[in-house]
Formats: structure tokens, sequence, C-alpha cells
């Protein structure tokens, strides 16, 4: 799947006034916090963290930049170790084989300036 593939595949799911449809099958998964970190010179790298299943203030802390260049960081959250798979419909399921079964996960999306991050020079989010 190219880059711009998976740029039409994740907008739905940050614009405001998600369908509960959409978010319907997710309502038993743990709490899923997106947010934005300033690293200085008007940067901002985007991440989305997700409590483990298991016990969260015991279970480790798991950082995931499968980020750069051509491919997103929130590959790794939509499509291979992330609670859910999106599907092209823009449908999402529960992911069974999630590693936020046994671990907190932050997925981070680097470096600023491709997807979902943004910098001072690029204040459109891509």
């Amino acid at each position: 799947m190219s880059d711009a593939d998976h740029s039409s595949l994740l907008l739905p799911f940050f614009e405001p006034g998600l369908s509960a449809g959409v978010l319907a099958p997710l309502t038993s998964l743990p709490p899923c916090v997106p947010g934005y970190v300033d690293i200085g010179g008007g940067k901002e790298i985007f991440y989305w963290f997700v409590e483990s299943q298991r016990n969260p203030a015991t279970d480790p802390l798991v950082l995931w930049t499968n980020g750069g260049p051509g491919c997103s960081g929130l590959t790794g959250f939509l499509s291979e170790q992330g609670p859910f798979r999106a599907a092209a419909d823009g449908t999402l399921s529960v992911n069974k084989y999630a590693w936020n079964k046994i671990a907190n996960m932050v997925f981070i999306e680097q470096p600023a300036g491709t997807a979902c991050t943004h910098t001072a020079c690029c204040q459109t989010r891509v």
C-alpha cells in the first residue's frame, strides 16, 4: 500500500464528529489518547498512547516508531500491533494480537514534518 493510500485511510480517524458506527465494535478497548509533543523549533510530533489491557500500572511502556519518510508511523497502530485494524471502507475491528494486551504502547509519528506531525513551515497537518 502506498503512503497516499495510508493517508486516505487515516483521515477519517482524525476528523471531528467521528461516527459512532465506526467506533461501536471498539467500546471494550482501553483508553487511547492521541496528542502532540512540542520538540522545539516550531515542530510537534504526533503520538497515540494506548493503555495496557492487563495491568497498566505495572506493565511496561513500549515506544513504537516505525515511521519516517515514505512510511507513516501509524502503520503499526492501524495495521500491525495496535489495538485495532482499519479497513479501506473506514471501519475498525479489534486486533486480537495487539501488543497493548500486555504493555502500555506509545505509537510515535516521526520525523517532524511527515504524516500527522507538523512544523512551523508547514502548519497544515498532512
